[in-house]
C-alpha cells in the first residue's frame, strides 16, 4: 500500500488543500492520503487562530466524504512542537509494509534543509514536491542529496491566512471551504473578531 502524508496546520482546511491532495493521489498512484494536522509547527510562532481540536474536527469534516482521505491524530496526541521525522517514525512502526510518501509544498521544500533530520525523513518516505504547473522544484532544491519527485498540481488562489482574515471581517467563505467546515466555523464562531 502507498500512502501520502500531507501535514500542515490546516487553520482552516480549504478546497485548495483537497484539490492538491487529490492531484497528488492520482499522479503518484497512491492508495490513500493521510492528513496530519500539527498541534504546533516548529516553524510557526505563537498559537494558531483555532485550537488543535477544532482544526482536527474541521479537517475530519472536510474529508468525511472522500474515501481515499483520512485524518491522523498522531501529532495532536503528543507534546508540541511537531516534527515530521517523529511522525514518519511512528507511521513506519505502526505499518512497516506501507510505502510512505511525504507531500511537500514548494515553500516547505525550500526550507527542508532546516527541518529536524531531513536525511532520515528521506529514508523513511519518498519525498514528493507539489509544484505549480510549469515550475521546477530543482531550482529550489536544498543541497542535501535527498531524492524527490516533482508533482505538478492545480493551485487555487486560496490560503488559510486569507480565509481567517475574511472570517474576521465577517465576509463569506462559501465555496472556499467545504460546507461542513463552514458550518462548523460558524457554529463555533471560530476566527470571529474579538
Amino acid at each position: 500500500m502507498d500512502v501520502g502524508v500531507f501535514g500542515g496546520t490546516f487553520d482552516p482546511p480549504h478546497v485548495g488543500h483537497l484539490v492538491v491532495a487529490r492531484d497528488a493521489l492520482e499522479q503518484l498512484d497512491l492508495d490513500r492520503i493521510r492528513f496530519v494536522p500539527a498541534r504546533r509547527s516548529p516553524f510557526k510562532e505563537g498559537p494558531g487562530a483555532a485550537p488543535p481540536e477544532a482544526r482536527f474536527e474541521m479537517l475530519r469534516r472536510a474529508v468525511e466524504n472522500e474515501v481515499d482521505f483520512e485524518v491522523s491524530r498522531t501529532e495532536l496526541d503528543r507534546p508540541p512542537p511537531s516534527f515530521t521525522v517523529d511522525t514518519l517514525r511512528a507511521f513506519s512502526a505502526e505499518a512497516p509494509d506501507v510505502r510512505w510518501t511525504l507531500l511537500l509544498g514548494e515553500d516547505q521544500w525550500r526550507s527542508f534543509g532546516e527541518w529536524r533530520e531531513p536525511i532520515e525523513i528521506g529514508r523513511l518516505a519518498r519525498i514528493a514536491v507539489l509544484t505549480r504547473e510549469g515550475r521546477d522544484a530543482l531550482e529550489r532544491a536544498p543541497e542535501l542529496g535527498v531524492p524527490f519527485v516533482q508533482v505538478p498540481v492545480t493551485r487555487l488562489d486560496v490560503s488559510s491566512s486569507d480565509l481567517r482574515r475574511r472570517l474576521k471581517e465577517r465576509r463569506s467563505v462559501k465555496h472556499l471551504v467545504p460546507d461542513a467546515v463552514r458550518e462548523f466555523i460558524e457554529s463555533k464562531e471560530l476566527y470571529a473578531p474579538c
